[in-house]
């Protein structure tokens, strides 16, 4: 194994790991959250957010992440380039939904807004 793979390998499991803290934390519904809708908003907005919703998302997306660096650092560390392929998907997917959730509840989230 080369130094670079090594260190590479290493970083992104070390990011798999920060965002499946995060995802965690998201599940039992504790910690900061790390979304659009909740860090652009004022104090009086963020008391009308539906957190629970906000969390959920954030959860979905962490998770997602998760994988999609655990197949990476799989990928690098073991030279199989179908998980690479694998975390490329998963990106897509994650992408979709987060556009999906952000349109399914746009009426909601506007209300926050105002």
């Amino acid at each position: 194994m080369d130094t670079l793979q090594i260190i590479s390998g290493s970083i992104m499991i070390v990011i798999a790991i920060a965002c499946g803290v995060i995802t965690v934390l998201g599940i039992r519904n504790r910690g900061s959250i790390f979304l659009n809708t909740y860090l652009w908003s004022t104090k009086e907005q963020r008391k009308r957010i539906d957190k629970k919703a906000e969390y959920k998302l954030q959860s979905i997306i962490f998770g997602g992440l998760t994988l999609i660096f655990v197949f990476i650092s799989i990928g690098i560390f073991t030279r199989i380039v179908i998980m690479q392929y694998i975390s490329a998907v998963l990106a897509g997917i994650i992408c979709i939904y987060a556009i999906y959730d952000g349109t399914k509840n746009m009426k909601k989230r506007e209300e926050y807004w105002k």
